[in-house]
């Protein structure tokens, strides 16, 4: 498929696209799952983006968009934004949503220090061109069953409580 995503904001439940030939920017669109990735998106990710209630996914990996995570961004499930020209920081509101289960970032242009991370979350990519700095993170409990860390400027240990079962 190529051509714009121009039209398609009456979709209210999924919309997933994904590897194809589409260009342009992101238009207002309300679906509570949203996968555009592989095509050819330009422009930043919306401010309105994060006030669609019920959002769940947001995949807009392997796009050309540009510029920071929107601090109201957030999905109840998974945020994959990976290898785009993303930079900017990782809000903090992002990182400590206890609904979030995937968190994909790698390959992107983000910088600064990781905040504290949610105890829902299962997979966590981070690395390639991003500016990361500090320690990982602890955890005070965590259901993490991937964990991708890659060329960053990370220093420190991998904190054990990502890898202990939980007790009960």
């Amino acid at each position: 498929i190529s051509g714009t995503l121009e039209g398609l904001n009456s979709i209210s439940s999924s919309l997933r696209l994904g590897q194809n030939r589409l260009s342009g920017t992101l238009p207002l669109i309300s679906a509570s799952e949203l996968d555009i990735s592989g095509n050819d998106l330009s422009g930043t990710i919306p401010q309105w983006l994060g006030n669609i209630s019920g959002l769940q996914l947001v995949n807009l990996d392997s796009t050309r968009l540009k510029g920071t995570i929107p601090d109201n961004l957030l999905p109840t499930s998974s945020l994959v934004l990976s290898h785009s020209g993303l930079s900017g920081s990782i809000p903090s509101a992002l990182a400590s949503l206890s609904t979030l289960q995937v968190l994909l970032l790698f390959g992107t242009r983000i910088s600064g220090t990781i905040p504290p991370i949610s105890a829902g979350l299962q997979s966590l990519g981070l690395g390639g061109y991003d500016a990361l700095s500090g320690t990982i993170p602890s955890a005070t409990s965590t259901k993490l069953a991937c964990l991708y860390i890659k060329q960053t400027s990370l220093r420190g240990t991998i904190p054990r409580t990502y890898f202990m079962p939980q007790l009960k």
